[in-house]
């Protein structure tokens, strides 16, 4: 793990810097292309904001703690509209951050890299990967 991620103050600084710059973009997306998609059984710019705002919060933040991954999917019933998608994104990431900052640094450090290796590892790591393909 590199040192900037290793310390948990400079990843929560981090998380939400990169949470601010892609929420920028987002908000650049006219809200009646927000569902457009360019051809069948491809994803939307709304599934994309929805997907990361799902895997953030509850396959990240869940595997973080010893917890298997919820992931609730990418779909319009979670937040529909720019507004709604905004706010979804927004606050999943509050929730993910949250639960973050309650590690201490040291179980961060503990935690942290062997979460990431058994997640990618885990067969639904797998089958959410092939659902993006």
């Amino acid at each position: 793990m590199s040192s900037e991620l290793s310390d948990l103050s400079l990843f929560l600084q981090y998380l939400a810097s990169l949470h601010a710059r892609t929420r920028r973009v987002v908000a650049c997306i006219p809200a009646e292309s927000l569902e457009w998609v360019p051809a069948p059984g491809r994803w939307s710019a709304g599934d994309q904001v929805r997907h990361l705002a799902g895997i953030e919060r509850w396959m990240y933040a869940e595997t973080v703690f010893g917890r298997p991954s919820c992931y609730p999917g990418h779909g319009r019933a979670l937040a529909d509209g720019l507004p709604a998608v905004l706010s979804y994104y927004d606050a999943l990431h509050s929730e993910a951050r949250a639960l973050f900052a309650t590690l201490t640094p040291a179980t961060w450090v503990q935690l942290a890299p062997k979460s990431v290796e058994r997640n990618i590892c885990s067969e639904s790591f797998d089958i959410e990967l092939g659902a993006m393909r």
